[in-house]
Parts: C-alpha cells; sequence; structure tokens
C-alpha cells in the first residue's frame, strides 16, 4: 500500500507532508548530542539529554507505582518508605528485624540474632552496657593484660563477683572450685566447693576449712610457711575465736575481749609506718592510739606521766620577794610525817612568792598542758587564803610591769578547807589525769579578777609562781609545801623542795 493511500484525501497528505516539512527544518537547527523533546505549549524543542534518564527522576515524583526492575537507582537524596514486604508476604511487626534467607528478604524475631552472637567472635572492643547477654555458653577474652589492669566479671546469682587483676596469671570456675595461680610467684589459692581453701607453694599445700570444725585439723581457716605461722579460726558453741601463733595454745576470743596472748610476747608481723602510723584500741568508752612515736590514752599522751625529778632546796632565787625564806615546820614532820618548805605568816601583811623557772627560754603558754603542787594545810580554813597559782610570761615593749600576760588560779570556791590536811592542787589538767597518794585532790579553778593581758599560746613563760596571800591575818596562815609538777607532753618536771 502506497504512503498516499493510507490518508483518505489529499488534503490530509499535503497536511502531513507539510509537518514532515517543517520536521526536517527543525532537524537542522539541533546540535550534535541534543534530543528532540517537547515542552507542550510550543512543541518539538532541542533538549540536552534524555528526559527519561534516572538524573531527572527526583523532580517528577511518582505519583503510582514505579517498577524499577532491573534498574539501578543513583543519585537520589531521600528514599520514604511507607511498608516493606518480604519474600513470603509479610509486613512484619514491631521490634522484628529484616533479615534474607534463600527466598529473599524476610522479618525475623530479635532473638534470633541474639543467639547467633557465639557464631560470630567479636574483633574488637564491643560496648554491651544497658543490654543483656542471654543464651551464651563461654565467654573468651584473649590478649594482654597491661599493669595494674583488672577483669571484674560480676553474676547476680551464681557467684557475687570476680575479678581478675595483672598479678594472677590463670583464673577458673569450674564444678564448684575457683583456682587463683601466679606463674611468677609459684603461689596457687583454690577454693572449693566444701568450704576450704587451700594456699599452695613449691613446699606444699595448706589447708583450711571454713565450715564449723569437727577436730583440730579442721580448726585451721589458713596456714603458711612464714616462721611456722598459723592463723586459727573457731566458730564452736558461737564464741568465735582467732589464734595467731607459730606453736600452739594462744586464743583471742569473744569471750575474751580484754586480753590477746602471744605465743613469745611478741607480734613479729605487725608494722607501724608512714602509711599504717597507728593502732587504736577502743572498749566502747575510752581510746588508746599507739604510734611510732608515741601512746596517748582519751587524747592524753602517756608520755606526761614520765616523771623528771630534781631536789630544790631553799634558794633566794626561788623565793625572792617572799616576806621570810622557807622553814621547817618539826611539829608536822613528827606528826604528820610530812615535809617541805613551811610558812607561817607571823606578821600582818607577810607572804611568800615561790618563782619557778619554765623548761627553757622558749617555752610557750602552749607547751605547759598542767600543774600540780601538794602541800598541807595546817590550819586556814577558808578557800580564799589557800596557796593559789600564777602564770607569767616574758615582758614586751612598753609593758609597765615585770610581765606582759598573767592567770591566776585558785581553790575551789565551792569547798571549805580543811585543817591538818594533805591536798594536791591540780591547774589546767583534770585532777583525774594526776596521780595522787593519800592527798585530797582538789581541781583549781581560774581566778575571774587577777587576770592580765591576752595570754596568748604562743607567748613565753616566764615563771610558774606558788604564793599565799598578803591579806590573811597574822599567825592563821601555816602551810607547808611539798613539791611542785610542771606537765608537758614529752614528761612531767618535779621539783621536790627539801626541807632547809
Amino acid at each position: 500500500m502506497s504512503a498516499i493511500s493510507k490518508y483518505s484525501n489529499y488534503s490530509q497528505f499535503q497536511n502531513v507532508n507539510s509537518k514532515v516539512n517543517a520536521m526536517i527544518q527543525f532537524d537542522k537547527s539541533g546540535t550534535p548530542g541534543q534530543i528532540i523533546g517537547s515542552d507542550g505549549a510550543t512543541g518539538l524543542i532541542w533538549v540536552d539529554s534524555d528526559p527519561s534518564s534516572a538524573s531527572y527522576w527526583s523532580e517528577f515524583p511518582a505519583t503510582q507505582t514505579v517498577d524499577i526492575a532491573d534498574q539501578n537507582i543513583e543519585n537520589v537524596d531521600t528514599i520514604e518508605l511507607v511498608n516493606i514486604i518480604d519474600s513470603s508476604g509479610s509486613s512484619g511487626t514491631d521490634t522484628q528485624l529484616l533479615s534474607r534467607n534463600t527466598l529473599g528478604s524476610v522479618w525475623i524475631d530479635q532473638s534470633d540474632v541474639i543467639e547467633k552472637w557465639s557464631e560470630y567472635p567479636a574483633t574488637q572492643t564491643i560496648d554491651t552496657s544497658g543490654n543483656d547477654i542471654s543464651n551464651v555458653k563461654n565467654i573468651g577474652i584473649t590478649g594482654t593484660i597491661s599493669n595494674n589492669a583488672k577483669l571484674t566479671v560480676n553474676f547476680d546469682v551464681d557467684f557475687p563477683s570476680i575479678s581478675m587483676y595483672n598479678s594472677v596469671a590463670s583464673m577458673n570456675i569450674q564444678n564448684g572450685s575457683m583456682n587463683f595461680t601466679n606463674v611468677a610467684s609459684g603461689y596457687q589459692t583454690n577454693m572449693y566447693s566444701g568450704n576450704r581453701i587451700n594456699v599452695q607453694d613449691s613446699t606444699g599445700t595448706y589447708q583450711g576449712n571454713l565450715q564449723p570444725p569437727t577436730n583440730d585439723n579442721n580448726n585451721r581457716f589458713l596456714q603458711g610457711n612464714g616462721i611456722n605461722s598459723k592463723v586459727y579460726v573457731n566458730v564452736t558453741d558461737n564464741n568465735p575465736s582467732v589464734q595467731l601463733t607459730n606453736q600452739g595454745e594462744n586464743i583471742y576470743s569473744k569471750s575474751d575481749l580484754t586480753s590477746l596472748y602471744y605465743n613469745n610476747g611478741t607480734i613479729e608481723t605487725l608494722r607501724l609506718d608512714s602509711t599504717a602510723g597507728t593502732l587504736t584500741i577502743n572498749d566502747g568508752t575510752n581510746t588508746s592510739v599507739l604510734s611510732t612515736t608515741g601512746l596517748t590514752f582519751s587524747g592524753v599522751p602517756y608520755s606526761r606521766n614520765m616523771v623528771n625529778s630534781s631536789l630544790i632546796y631553799s634558794s633566794a632565787a626561788i623565793y625572792a620577794d617572799s616576806t621570810y625564806p622557807p622553814a621547817t615546820n618539826l611539829l608536822i614532820r613528827n606528826t604528820y610525817s610530812y615535809s617541805g618548805w613551811a610558812f607561817i605568816n607571823t606578821a600582818i601583811g607577810s607572804k611568800f612568792n615561790y618563782y619557778f623557772a619554765p623548761q627553757s627560754p622558749t617555752t610557750t603558754v602552749a607547751d605547759i598542758k598542767g600543774i600540780s603542787f601538794n602541800y598541807f594545810n595546817v590550819t586556814q580554813t577558808s578557800n580564799d587564803a589557800q596557796i593559789f597559782c600564777t602564770i607569767y610570761t616574758k615582758p614586751q615593749v612598753g609593758d609597765p610591769t615585770f610581765y606582759h600576760s598573767k592567770r591566776n588560779y585558785i581553790f575551789d570556791q565551792t569547798i571549805t578547807p580543811t585543817i591538818n590536811t594533805a591536798y594536791q592542787a591540780c591547774v589546767l589538767v583534770d585532777k583525774s589525769l594526776i596521780s595522787y597518794y593519800y592527798e585530797t585532790q582538789i581541781q583549781y579553778e581560774l581566778d575571774p579578777l587577777n587576770q592580765v593581758g591576752p595570754f596568748l599560746p604562743t607567748e613565753e613563760v616566764l615563771s610558774v609562781t606558788l604564793s599565799s596571800s598578803s591579806s590573811t591575818p597574822a599567825g592563821t596562815m601555816s602551810v607547808v609545801l611539798q613539791k611542785l609538777n610542771i606537765i608537758m607532753d614529752g614528761f612531767t618536771k618535779e621539783f621536790l623542795l627539801v626541807s632547809p
């Protein structure tokens, strides 16, 4: 059939022919590589590339199902997936994961994936914090443990905790036993399901039981070979005891909390150094502390009880501005066996002042922890007329007197003195901390009316002075002063006053 016969009349053919000629002329206006397209309004146009190319897909979002079988999707910024159908036609459920099998994509449960973790050993660090590891038979860890490294595995039910440090070469937990081996030192420790601990080295095995003992061997909690040392634990009759010994029968028990016995009287294993400098014992009320430099009882150094005594004879350097020098009272010595420096105020205004120097020129107020002195009250019943104690500090520039500060300490004003009685005065220190012998202890108190200066702890001490009152009526003040103690942390200085 000819081309003309295809059309019903000649005018139609001419129309077609005209369009063909127009296309021929249009074709000449293009450039190599362009293709013919259309923009709708103008008609045919030359375009630079194929509008059907995948590079134009993002400009024309699909409004219906698009078959992209056997086609690649490239250079697309976003693909929104509303629903994914696997090879079985399932859309999956919440928490399921998309996997594949021989048929294609398939939705699976998360537990199916966790069960396969053991089939794929980790080759790098995995952070499992906040996630459970279930149905895993073994956990294998291989590698080098650096210095001070530690591996800790905690199990809530089977074992409270298991820790392995870099000094432990291997650790096994099997059939109710736990083994620790230190290859470097050759020691091995085993803990068995029968509540037993074994410590083993090259010389043998030392066993210990944690269960109630049935004989002497079962008493052994731990046994070592350091000077044949042993540690025993005995839990019989609800009275636990610990035995520290290298031979036999010395025991510290709950029923004997007041004593601790050792075989040879020493503790060879106890060392006090800069990191463990004290040993403290407390009975619920009192505390004693042993250190490398001293021993204290409830905060009071025991060294205060170390007495350094000196015999002091009558000397003008001590009685200085006293009305009379010290005397001897033979009646008191013969009747009460009490001697020392005696004084009687035979005249109105007579008095004594006995000045005692401190340990050194640099002794401070803070260095003096307490003062005590012993005397025999012969005649006086007034607490205002008893011996009093004064501490003077060294004068400073501008001071109007021979001292800078002073504090005066007097007899307890609530107590009435008794004649022919030996007293011990306790100043700056509780009387319970001062030893005494057949004296009546009196806690001296600070005189509120006789204080001068700031009396700072750093002020250097000039003198510790014992005095009598010059206002006492004549003949009513008769005493015998026996000794003075100045207490410091390192020792106590005792001045024994020799009767003239």
